[in-house]
């Protein structure tokens, strides 16, 4: 098959189940959970970083959905795993502040560890909480 010819059969693949009530009301009600979600941020993460999360959240479920809709549902379960994760984060982060200020250390290990592996790591001491306590 070529490109174009799998490009048009997902097109077909897509407007024929795009209107389908099931697919239709599940989009739909979820689109609205996350304009809500926004407005209800919590005031110890700032809205910005909570919003970011929640769109990266809500444009991989949209994604996973539109790859379902054009007849891909294998290529959807990473970003819909993906989608869970990052709304998992947000929801933790609204929970307990202390989860974001855990997840900034997680990157700043993550990108400590990439530095080691491409050789030029800089400091090798442990990350702390601000107080020189582990």
């Amino acid at each position: 098959m070529s490109l174009a010819g799998y490009v048009d059969t997902q097109r077909l693949n897509f407007e024929a189940i795009k209107d389908s009530p099931h697919y239709s009301r599940l989009i739909e009600t979820v689109d609205r959970l996350y304009r809500t979600a926004i407005e209800l941020g919590p005031a110890h993460c700032p809205r910005l970083c909570f919003g970011k999360m929640l769109l990266m959240s809500h444009k991989s479920l949209l994604s996973s959905a539109t790859l379902i809709a054009r007849g891909q549902p294998e290529d959807a379960a990473l970003v819909s795993r993906r989608a869970i994760e990052i709304g998992h984060l947000a929801i933790a982060v609204h929970l307990d502040s202390q989860n974001y200020v855990k997840w900034l250390d997680a990157q700043r290990r993550t990108a400590r560890w990439e530095e080691r592996r491409k050789g030029s790591a800089r400091n090798q001491s442990p990350p702390t909480n601000g107080d020189g306590r582990l």
